[in-house]
């Protein structure tokens, strides 16, 4: 499940995925802030879909009962060359469905891969 959310970020098939996998109250805990409910996670998502040649790469799982760890990476093309980015993000489930979330970046690899508009 959490593999098939993985790759929905690399695809435009996030509208179709995301719904089935979380809740629509989901809570996602970002440096930035919080994002709210699942239309706001979809937005999210698909803002990054529009780095340039923002593909993720690589993902590893361990999950315990109700919480899944992800450890990942993905590569744009930044203003200065082609940028890695290694994020890890917690997952909490209920029913069968992420409820919440935290995500941890490299936030100097991020803000080198956005366009100067996000």
């Amino acid at each position: 499940m959490i593999r098939t959310v993985f790759n929905a970020t690399a695809s435009s098939n996030i509208q179709n995925v995301f719904p089935r996998y979380y809740d629509p109250n989901v809570v996602v805990h970002d440096y930035l802030g919080d994002l709210v409910g699942l239309d706001a996670l979809i937005a999210h998502e698909e803002r990054l879909q529009t780095i340039p040649g923002f593909t993720p790469i690589e993902s590893q799982f361990v999950c315990d009962g109700d919480l899944c760890l992800a450890y990942a990476s993905a590569s744009a093309d930044g203003a200065d060359g082609p940028v890695n980015l290694l994020w890890m993000s917690l997952h909490r489930f209920v029913d069968g469905k992420i409820v919440e979330e935290w995500w941890l970046y490299d936030n100097a690899a991020m803000w080198s891969m956005l366009p100067p508009e996000m």
